[in-house]
Order: structure tokens, then sequence, then C-alpha cells
């Protein structure tokens, strides 16, 4: 007859298996599981012992274009230690706030050709010194922490299209290293974007669904902005790059590329080109359109009469900056965030407040005041050329299409693009000074990632323009209202594009995308009625 009383052995069977669902690494802890034999760790030692023989000699005897395929095996790895991490109660959010704030920095402010050059490695910038440990603290913080998890994809998944596309990409982007001419090449810039770009954007969804950090952000835009211009003044001054000559040996990169950069650029031999901090006049022009909505967002907006006057007073001071670079993009992205920030603000007042005049006058008359603005450009012979181009600008309009012209039947013999880093390659138009180059990111998409690639990388910046542009008009507070300059900047940057190739300027793309998708969501939030806690 049984007692009733469970027998020893079953409760410790019983207990075993609860142990074992609860921990998996249950049975590499116990020794009833533990693998017996000393051939088994003779073998183990042997493999080890033969992958590192291995891996000495590749690494030895092949080419250094090679490196970053040897160093995938230990990236997985390390990417599989990650995941397995044990999970933590919190996450290091004022770290990676701090370190994705000082990368914001080193990318306006440090010039990134100053850099450590060791023979037989990648340059070592101040943006990689910080976008890798970033990138590292931001993987482990998604492993351990699960409530970090649940708000970054509680972001996305209000604005659903911009990270499928995204994503999307990233695999479009991989899957065109097969076609490349230089597949180690294409793998290595690959592998950059995803620390410069990708992760950057889904860091940007996390951290700026604090609205004061949206607020902190375009503040040191600006500030960043008006040092960058007070440097390309005197560099404008003085006709040369202010630290030409005066840079210390263990910055001096040997390369032609760099001093060409160094060397400075003139229009025409006549006309000195101000590049500041940046690699090229056309890359400030950029970063100096992509700053303007901000500029003007805080001359109308500012929580102060102070705070308004001073960005209304950096407002001609950006333009003069884009006049000192004698590039159209600039002037191009000023104008066009004028008029998109008239149009948007009057919509918003007339919604707000309808008893108010001044919304419904703008947006009654503004067809005559855009017309007006293309009359002023046809009819005065210098915002004719700053807009539409022509006289020392002729010159980059002929070449952009003629290039053009080589590009159509190269994409549409081979749509599924030429592998990353390839379209100046693939595309074979050179400069009168017998450079390689490419002028338009357009051909340079559809060149490297194809037809879909150009379909899915535009696409998601469209994509958060129109998410963007519905949560504009329902924004309630002043931290969720700098959704609006950062929409009329990613249309600065699909304009923009058209007629610059450099990627310089990506990082900050995708941080103002990230910025969207995440005051998105909280404007979203502000209209739902069940009360909220700010995330941290």
């Amino acid at each position: 007859m049984s007692s009733g009383r469970p027998k020893r052995g079953n409760a410790r069977n019983a207990q075993a298996i609860v142990a074992e669902s609860r921990d998996p690494l249950y049975q590499f802890m116990h020794r009833e599981h533990r693998p017996n034999g000393k051939r088994l760790k003779l073998m183990m030692w042997a493999a080890l012992v033969t992958a590192a023989f291995l891996c000495g000699i590749l690494f030895t005897f092949l080419p250094l274009s090679f490196l970053p395929m040897l160093v995938t095996p230990i990236a997985l790895l390390t990417m599989f230690v990650i995941w397995a991490l044990p999970r933590t109660r919190s996450a290091p959010t004022k770290l990676l706030t701090s370190m994705y704030f000082a990368f914001f920095v080193a990318l306006i402010v440090w010039p990134n050709y100053l850099a450590i050059s060791i023979s037989g490695l990648p340059w070592i910038t101040v943006i990689r010194l910080i976008g890798l440990p970033m990138a590292a603290v931001f993987l482990v913080s998604i492993s351990t922490f699960p409530r970090m998890r649940q708000d970054l994809n509680e972001t996305l998944n209000h604005t659903p299209w911009i990270w499928k596309l995204f994503v999307a990409f990233v695999a479009v982007q991989f899957l065109t290293i097969p076609f490349s001419s230089a597949i180690f090449t294409s793998f290595s810039r690959f592998v950059i974007a995803q620390v410069n770009w990708t992760m950057i954007f889904f860091l940007s969804c996390y951290i700026f669904r604090v609205e004061s950090r949206a607020q902190m952000w375009a503040s040191l835009m600006l500030i960043m902005a008006l040092l960058v211009v007070v440097i390309g003044g005197l560099e404008w001054r003085q006709s040369r790059v202010l630290w030409a000559g005066h840079i210390p040996s263990f910055l001096a990169v040997s390369d032609e590329a760099v001093q060409r950069i160094l060397a400075g650029t003139t229009r025409l031999g006549m006309f000195y080109r101000t590049q500041s901090t940046f690699t090229t006049s056309l890359s400030f022009a950029e970063y100096l359109a992509l700053t303007t909505p901000f500029a003007i967002h805080f001359a109308v907006e500012g929580t102060s009469r102070s705070a308004r006057l001073a960005a209304t007073m950096c407002v001609p001071v950006i333009f003069f900056g884009v006049i000192t670079t004698d590039s159209r993009l600039g002037a191009l992205g000023f104008f066009l965030s004028l008029l998109l920030y008239a149009a948007v603000w009057a919509l918003r007042r007339w919604r707000t407040n309808p008893t108010s005049i001044f919304g419904p006058a703008i947006v009654l008359g503004y067809p005559l005041l855009f017309g007006g603005f293309v009359l002023a450009t046809l009819f005065n012979l210098r915002l004719y050329r700053m807009v539409w181009g022509g006289g020392q600008y002729q010159f980059s309009t002929d070449a952009r299409q003629e290039q053009i012209a080589m590009a159509i039947p190269k994409i549409l013999h081979a749509p599924w693009g030429h592998g990353i880093g390839q379209a100046a390659d693939a595309l074979q138009f050179y400069s009168p000074a017998g450079l390689l180059t490419i002028d338009s990111y357009y051909l340079t998409v559809a060149l490297e990632y194809g037809v879909l690639g150009f379909i899915v990388y535009y696409g998601m910046f469209a994509a958060g323009i129109i998410y963007g542009s519905r949560a504009i008009f329902r924004t309630k507070s002043y931290g969720t209202s700098f959704i609006v300059p950062a929409v009329i900047a990613l249309a600065n940057f699909i304009v923009v594009k058209s007629v610059l190739s450099q990627e310089a300027g990506h990082p900050l793309a995708f941080m103002l995308l990230g910025m969207v998708v995440a005051l998105a969501y909280r404007v979203n939030l502000e209209n739902t009625p069940v009360a909220t806690e700010q995330p941290t």
C-alpha cells in the first residue's frame, strides 16, 4: 500500500526538472549533466589551437582587404555572448545618452580626416572611437534589459512602415555584396553602415522618447552651426583651411584624398569655397540646410523672447555660411526651409486658433507667396543661379546630366545593384582633374542597391515625412513640436541628395528619422486619453 509520500528519488528528479526549466544553464552547472571524458576536452583544445593557428596564417598571408571577413567570426561570437547575457533590472540610459550626444558633436565639430593612421588598419577616427563602444553598450542593453526592448518595440510599431523599410534596406545592402567587384571593400562599408546608420537610427528612436532630449539635440545642432560658420568665415577670409600645415604628426594622414581636402577648393579658379570642419563645401552646405528648419523653429516657437531673438539672428548667420560655400544645394535647402516652415506654421495656427487672422491669411495667400519667390528667382540673376543653376554652376549641371545618361543603361543592365560603395566604379565618370566621381545620391543608391534598393531607401524617408506630417498637427507640447523642423529637414535631405552623393551627413539624417519616429509616438501618447508616464 502506498503511504502517499513521494519517493526521495522522484522528488529529486522533480526538483531537477523545475530547476532546469527555470535556468537553461542548469545542465552545465551540475555534475550529473556534465559531459565526461578527457577525450572530449582534448578534442576541444585541439580544435581551439587549430582554429587559432589557421587564423594566424590567414592574418599573415592574406591581403588587408580580407581583414573584415576574418574578424567576422569573432564579431558573431561576441554577438552570441551578448545575447546570452543574463537579464538586468536597469539599462545604462544616461551613459548611452552621453555617448550619443558625444558622437553627434564629434560628427560635426571634429574633421573626420584628422585621425590616427596605422599601417594596415582603418583610420582611427573620433566617431569610431565613440561609435563602436556606443554600439556595444546599446547591444548589451537591448539584450539584458527587457523594458528597453519593450519601449523600443512600442515606439517602432507606431510607425511600422519606417522600421520595416529600414530592415528591408539593410537586407538589400547585405544581399548586393556578392555582386560587388570588390567584395571585401563592400563588406567593410556594410559593417561601417551598421554602426553609423542602423545603430544610430534605432538608438535615436529610443533616446528621443524623452521630449526634452529633442530640444537639447536641436539646441546643440544650432550652437554647432554657429561654430562651424565662424570657422568657415575665417577660412573664407584667408582662402585656406585653417589647420592646414598645423596638424600634429600623429593625426596627419598621408592620403591623397586628405591632401586635396587640406588644399581647399575653388570654383573656376576664382571663388574660394569654404568647407569648415567638413570634407567638402557641399557637406558643409548640407549641414547648414538641415539646421535651418531648427533655427526657424526656435525663432518662431521659442519659450522666451531672448531665445526667439537669438535664433532670429542666427538665421542670417547660417545664410552667410551658405553663401561662403558657393553651393547651390545649400541655398536651395535654406529657401525650401523658409517656404515649408511658413506653410506648416500657417496651417497649424489656423487649426489651433481659428479666430486668428494670420493663419488663414498666409494659407490662402501662400500660392501668391510661393509664386512671388519663383518669379524673384527668375528675374534676379544671383537668385536664379543659386536656385536653378547657370553661370559658374553650369559645369556641375552639365556633369550631372551626363552622369544620368551614363547611369541609366547600367542600372537597367544590373537592376539588382553593384554592391555598396561601388557606384563610382560602376559609373566610370571622371572629372576634368582625372578623379573618379559621382554627383547625385539618387544615382549612387540605384547603382549600388539596384531598383529595389532605391525604392526601399527613399521609401523609408518618404514614410518618415508622411508619418511626421500627420503628427505635426496633433502636437500639444513644446517638446513634441520639434517634429516640425525634423520633418522639414528630412524633406531637405531628400532634395539635397539629388545634387550630393557624399555620405558624411548620413548619420545626421538617420538621427532625424529616429527623432521623427520617437516624437510621433509621443504625439500619439499626448492624444491618448489614458495618462502615461514619461519614459526614462
